[in-house]
């Protein structure tokens, strides 16, 4: 375990989620159901970068993509919190916490920005 506190991150960091090619949808969005876990694992992007953030994917579970949310608007969604929680093997990971129903899950895939563009 890390001895490092979870801690707010501020308004204005973007987190970045990696995306297996299973929620990408033929348009190149994402599809709502990369965003329904509980506690959706990001990373901050003022600590990795959107390329090392997709080279992060596993080899039976590979990140084909990212999405970019900016923590601000994360937040915007009621019972959305964005925090920091870093481990031993990722300084820069953070969670976004929250029960995501599938309205809510919706509304973060539709503000997530695709990287590599589609």
């Amino acid at each position: 375990m890390s001895n490092i506190q979870p801690t707010n991150i501020p308004d204005d960091v973007r987190v970045l989620r990696g995306i297996v090619e299973v929620h990408i949808k033929p348009d190149g969005t994402i599809s709502s159901a990369a965003f329904k876990d509980t506690n959706a694992s990001v990373n901050r992007e003022d600590m990795m970068s959107v390329e090392d953030t997709l080279k992060r994917g596993t080899v039976n579970s590979p990140f084909v993509a990212v999405g970019a949310l900016i923590t601000g608007n994360v937040r915007s969604i009621e019972t959305m919190k964005v925090i920091h929680t870093p481990s031993r093997r990722n300084s820069a990971h953070s969670e976004i916490q929250g029960k995501k129903t599938t309205a809510i899950a919706r509304k973060l895939s539709g503000m997530a920005t695709v990287y590599p563009q589609q």
